[in-house]
């Protein structure tokens, strides 16, 4: 990779206009409740907001609308609507119609599909998002090297994914890795977005949970939450160490005054 520009999704809002509920979750467990910080797990009478230990997600769900956020920390979010959404959907996250062939939609009705992912996420841009189209090139500018297309089909056909290939092929999704590497100034992180939305949608399709990480293989960085436990510094994916004068203690995590 060459490129220094990548797009990097670091905060997710949720609006219920509604209920004039408003919710923020950053890296993390940084989560906001309309505007002040709270501590999960955190429950008012719309939405319910909670960590989810284990696999180190964290939950929104609003009871009223029917809608429930799931959010990685990073970079990975989903988004699951109540069967009374069915049909009645447009924009980034599909039509929920069953139907494949019209996932790609514009912001007003329309019988002119757009060509590309990127002419629909522009069209459905907020009007209060500081996003400048003309910052950024179009695809066909950036020329992706044999390492970018080795390295994303190496980490896509990774033999943890192979409940996955004959439902959902990683043809398409190789092709958006090696698009995002050709741009991205840091591969690592660039390539592990890409793969953590192929193994999200994997699971969605296998109905089962991937233990596709490794500490060699896209590692969460688990400083993100709760510093991991570490009392005094956490360096990622997860390590703790010490301040001068100490020593890790035998749990990893806390640390101990080095006696002389």
């Amino acid at each position: 990779a060459s490129g220094t520009l990548a797009a990097s999704l670091i905060y997710v809002s949720l609006f219920d206009l509604k209920n004039r509920i408003r919710v923020q979750l950053g890296q993390g467990l940084e989560v906001n409740y309309e505007g002040q910080a709270v501590i999960l797990p955190y429950h008012r009478e719309f939405v319910s907001i909670w960590y989810d230990s284990t696999l180190h997600h964290v939950y929104v769900y609003d009871h009223d609308l029917g809608l429930e956020l799931r959010w990685d920390g990073e970079a990975s979010l989903k988004i699951t609507v109540d069967a009374r959404y069915k049909g009645a959907t447009k924009g980034l996250c599909g039509t929920f119609n069953a139907d494949s062939s019209d996932e790609i939609n514009l912001l007003k009705e329309t019988v002119v599909m757009p060509s590309s992912y990127q002419i629909m996420v522009q069209a459905w841009e907020l009007p209060t998002c500081s996003h400048k189209s003309s910052d950024y090139n179009p695809v066909d500018f950036c020329m992706p090297s044999l390492d970018d297309y080795s390295a994303c089909k190496l980490a896509l056909t990774n033999v943890k994914f192979s409940f996955c290939v004959t439902d959902l092929p990683p043809i398409h999704f190789i092709e958006r890795c090696e698009q995002d590497l050709c741009r991205c100034s840091d591969d690592d992180g660039c390539k592990c977005d890409v793969v953590s939305a192929y193994a999200q949608m994997c699971q969605d399709v296998i109905h089962s949970e991937l233990n596709w990480r490794s500490e060699d293989f896209c590692p969460r960085n688990l400083c993100l939450f709760g510093q991991n436990g570490c009392l005094h510094k956490c360096t990622a994916p997860g390590i703790c160490s010490c301040d001068d004068g100490f020593e890790l203690a035998g749990d990893g995590k806390s640390c101990l005054v080095i006696i002389i």
